[in-house]
Parts: structure tokens; sequence; C-alpha cells
């Protein structure tokens, strides 16, 4: 498999089960989201864009959910900065995800948007379930899983 298909593959897949939403949401479990998923309640925005949203430093560096969500929705985001907090995302969860020898772009794109959703260290504590995956189990990986608020 090609990185670039498992990345395109993961971007179609977040794009369908996220939207791409320029201005700030909730989920379905409250948290403020924008962009492609990105979790503003437990990632902030980069401050790239606080500054384009023409938040100062200081503002920006005590800034709480609220502000960042206000700054949101009184500046949406252009389609250019939508791609570039997607590609900060993906940036941060590609060297753990490439951890993960998988067999093709839909799996690769699944994991993915797991540990998208998820975050790195709640994505991590599915321990069993990443054993199967690292031994190629595909079918006792699903059936894991079956348990958990992910399926």
């Amino acid at each position: 498999m090609s990185a670039l298909h498992g990345i395109s593959s993961l971007f179609g897949l977040l794009c369908f089960d996220e939207g791409v939403e320029p201005r700030p949401y909730q989920d379905t479990r409250g948290y403020w989201t924008v962009g492609i998923g990105h979790n503003i309640d437990a990632n902030g925005i980069p401050a790239w864009l606080a500054f384009e949203l023409g938040m100062g430093w200081e503002s920006y560096s005590h800034a709480n959910t609220d502000q960042l969500v206000a700054a949101l929705k009184s500046s949406p985001l252009s389609n250019s900065q939508i791609d570039r907090l997607y590609q900060s995302d993906l940036d941060t969860i590609m060297p753990v995800l490439s951890m993960y020898d998988v067999a093709g772009p839909v799996r690769f794109a699944a994991l993915g948007d797991m540990m998208f959703n998820l975050g790195i260290s709640t994505f991590q504590t599915f321990t069993d379930f990443l054993s199967f995956v690292r031994a190629g189990e595909w079918a006792r990986a699903a059936q894991d899983l079956r348990g958990t608020l992910v399926y």
C-alpha cells in the first residue's frame, strides 16, 4: 500500500464522518469542533491560526475554549485554513499511525479515523485491539472493539 493512497482514504473517510465545517459546532458528544473534525476542546487551535484570526499572543496564550470558539464564529475558516488545520492534525497522528503495518488503505483509514477521533493517548489504551492489529488478526481485532464505544 502506498502511504499516499492510505492518507487519501483517511481524508475521504474523515470528510464523510466529520464533514468540512468552516464554523465551530458541537459534535455528538458536545465537544467544540471545526474544520475536518478538529476538536477545539482537546487541542485548542494552532498559534498560526489564532494569529490569522487576529488574536494577539497575549490573548491567544490565555484563551479558553469559549474565547477560541468566539474568534472562530466571528471569522469562519477559509478552505486553505481548513486544509492546513487538517494537515496539522494529520502530522500529529502520522508518527504513531505509521507504526502499524496495515494491509491496504481501508484498514489504514479505519485506524487513522479511530486515532483522529480518540486522540493518540486514548487510542493507545486499546492494548488488546492493537496487539491483534500488529499480528494481522483482523477478525479478532474487530471482535475486541464490539464492547467499546468505538463500535
